[in-house]
């Protein structure tokens, strides 16, 4: 199940911790986020604007406001576990 672990509402936006292990369906909204891979393997990935980028410890994803993406799980199991900021 993907599940939202923490949240925090701050001036500059939102951070998530979210554990994920499902396919999220292709959306958009109105903030840019960066996303981390904090945990878990790194075989999941995140396609934006039907490009698909690899989700690693070494390099966040960016994505710009209104873009549409949508995450790929790499272990429907255990699920990875992201930091994500929404500014």
């Amino acid at each position: 199940m993907s599940t939202a672990l923490a949240v925090y509402h701050g001036q500059f936006g939102r951070a998530s911790i979210y554990r994920l292990n499902k396919p999220l369906a292709t959306h958009a909204h109105r903030e840019g986020h960066l996303i981390f891979l904090i945990g878990g393997n790194e075989k999941a990935s995140l396609d934006i604007c039907d490009r698909r980028h690899a989700l690693t410890r070494r390099f966040g994803v960016a994505v710009n406001p209104w873009q549409p993406h949508n995450f790929v799980p790499g272990d429907p199991i255990n699920g990875c576990y992201f930091l994500t900021l929404y500014i």
